[in-house]
């Protein structure tokens, strides 16, 4: 599966004491890549259209390496897996490439999320993934 790629960089704003990126910005910066990907894919259209909500059930995230202070970096984001449930999302926050320079991951992260109605109750991730034009066979692959 090919990547949604979302560029940030580090502003002064996302700094901690320690002088790079604070873990709760990037956890912050990720729900935004979400949003990104939602809006490209046709998501977030569905979800204002049909009175759906868009909630993380949990996260994890490791750290590997720090953010520095206005350093330029990607988040990578794509659908791991779905159940019954639960769309499974996985973000990669990296340093990019730069010459004779390799990529450098900073943090990698997973979140686990639900559509829900409005009014109550669930929607399933296939329903929500074939209403954006994806074939179920896409869905087994």
């Amino acid at each position: 599966t090919r990547p949604h790629v979302w560029k940030g960089r580090a502003g002064l704003l996302d700094l901690d004491a320690n002088m790079h990126m604070n873990n709760a910005s990037l956890v912050y910066c990720a729900e935004l890549a979400r949003w990104h990907l939602s809006g490209t894919n046709g998501l977030l259209d569905q979800v204002l259209r049909q009175g759906w909500l868009f909630m993380v059930g949990s996260q994890h995230f490791l750290y590997r390496a720090p953010v520095p202070p206005f350093a330029p970096y990607e988040i990578h984001t794509v659908v791991d897996a779905i159940d019954d449930k639960w769309l499974y999302m996985r973000h990669t926050f990296l340093r990019p490439a730069k010459g004779d320079k390799p990529a450098k991951v900073y943090a990698e992260g997973t979140v686990k999320a639900i559509i829900v109605k409005r009014g109550g109750g669930k929607i399933s991730p296939k329903e929500v993934i074939e209403s954006l034009g994806v074939p179920p066979s896409v869905l087994s692959e």
